[in-house]
């Protein structure tokens, strides 16, 4: 990435990434639309509620693995072999301990959880079932993420695509050979997806030692001292960013809970179509990160910022496609995961679609700048933007929710991305005089002490 076309860089590694997010939220939608069907609106409410619990686990992980690929691609960039394979033993080692303990705690806490969230008492056997299966299979995700985050730092990203449409597809024929042939229910859409989960890990593993000797360390438990400063400082600021951000979804969850399962399934719809919109800019945004630490490491400073006013236009461009067709489509998009008679909560879904399209554009800078940030070492402005934003979303929708219904959730996820795009934009900008030789922060003086990351 540090050689060649900005944008033909960015572009080549970001479409293998779309269309790898987009087979990832197939997890999720192959679950909602089978059981949704097979079962009806009590169930796929039921797995609703569950899915913002387990998305606050998954992206705490995904934030984990995040962070210490930044490392790994500074030293592909960098030609630092040796430390390439330290860093990828070290996060599978200690990265290992920290899932299996939270595997622990979630299948623990299972109902204070669904409690916290304000679950309907008929949802919760469902959605406790549900979680706890999933909450077992962790550790097939954290390897997953953790794998793919490797082969994508040394440039390799069409096999992480390919292995995740194995499992997609693998999923969805779990899906309806459990749940609608075997009646297993919910712990059957469950046990799918964990089981799928785990052959792309597999894949991901094999790959790597056959194909990817850069990446293949002396020994997956070995953990390197110097490295796990640096690790545990990176991995814990992007694991804490992620946590935050899907502790605030999960907290709007609340804010639809007591409106009723009509309004829990619409909700559940929408948050699978907003899933789709939303990973295809996210692609972009790891692109980015990718790109701005390759070239970081490759001493390629101008590279950098060229590469992310290249995203921003490419980013606009696929979002602004994406919202144009939820206006013309919102309700075909909508039946796709309710049943027929499910006439009320089609109508909630597809007003909330729309309304939503109107403001997706303002996602593009935040996701854009995010990995900016990330990819040139920058962990604390991810985190701070995530936190300017989350008290923004659930004020607002938790004020709005009675007279507005799920549309509340809307209007919060806008005005949080207005106040987290104008706060990035100020950090941007000391960014940019920094490097142009003015005096650091004492913010930014300890990030990079800590990280040992500058790139000034």
């Amino acid at each position: 990435m540090s050689r060649g076309s900005v944008a033909g860089n960015i572009l080549a590694f970001a479409f293998p990434l779309m269309l790898a997010n987009i087979f990832q939220q197939l997890y999720g939608v192959a679950n909602s639309v089978v059981v949704g069907r097979q079962m009806g609106a009590a169930a796929l409410a039921a797995t609703g509620t569950a899915i913002p619990i387990v998305n606050v686990m998954v992206f705490l992980l995904l934030g984990v693995t995040m962070g210490s690929s930044v490392l790994m691609a500074e030293f592909f960039g960098a030609g630092d072999e040796r430390s390439l394979k330290d860093e990828l033993s070290t996060s599978a080692a200690a990265g290992a301990v920290f899932t299996l303990a939270l595997s622990a705690a979630g299948v623990l806490f299972t109902e204070p959880l669904l409690a916290v969230i304000r679950t309907p008492s008929e949802l919760a056997p469902m959605a406790s079932a549900y979680l706890r299966i999933i909450f077992l299979g962790l550790i097939f995700t954290f390897f997953y993420n953790l794998l793919s985050f490797a082969m994508r730092a040394v440039g390799e990203s069409a096999a992480p695509l390919v292995f995740l449409i194995i499992s997609s597809l693998l999923n969805v024929a779990l899906s309806v050979l459990f749940v609608r042939d075997f009646g297993l229910g919910v712990e059957g859409a469950a046990a799918a997806s964990v089981l799928s989960q785990a052959v792309s890990a597999l894949l991901s593993f094999f790959y790597i030692k056959l194909r990817l000797p850069v990446l293949v360390p002396e020994s997956w438990t070995k953990i390197s001292a110097p490295l796990l400063r640096r690790t545990l400082w990176f991995s814990s600021v992007s694991g804490v960013q992620q946590t935050v951000l899907y502790f605030g979804i999960l907290v709007l969850q609340g804010a639809v809970n007591p409106l009723g399962i009509t309004s829990i399934a619409a909700f559940n719809a929408v948050s699978r179509i907003d899933g789709f919109v939303m990973s295809l800019s996210d692609s972009f945004a790891s692109s980015l990160m990718m790109f701005a630490s390759q070239n970081r490491g490759a001493g390629e400073r101008a590279r950098v910022f060229l590469g992310l006013r290249r995203t921003l236009g490419l980013c606009a461009a696929v979002t602004s496609l994406c919202a144009v067709l939820l206006l013309l489509f919102p309700r075909a998009l909508a039946s796709a995961f309710l049943g027929p008679g499910e006439d009320e909560a089609l109508a909630r879904a597809v007003s909330f679609l729309r309304t939503m399209a109107l403001f997706y554009l303002l996602s593009v800078p935040c996701n854009t700048f995010q990995g900016f940030f990330r990819g040139v070492g920058r962990m604390k402005v991810v985190l701070y933007a995530t936190y300017i934003q989350i008290p923004v979303r659930v004020a607002v929708s938790y004020a709005l929710a009675r007279s507005a219904g799920i549309n509340a959730v809307a209007a919060g996820i806008s005005a949080g991305w207005v106040c987290m795009a104008s706060y990035q934009l100020f950090e941007y900008r000391r960014f940019v005089k920094y490097e142009r030789g003015g005096k650091p922060t004492e913010g930014m003086r300890l990030e990079n002490e800590n990280g040992r990351t500058c790139a000034g």
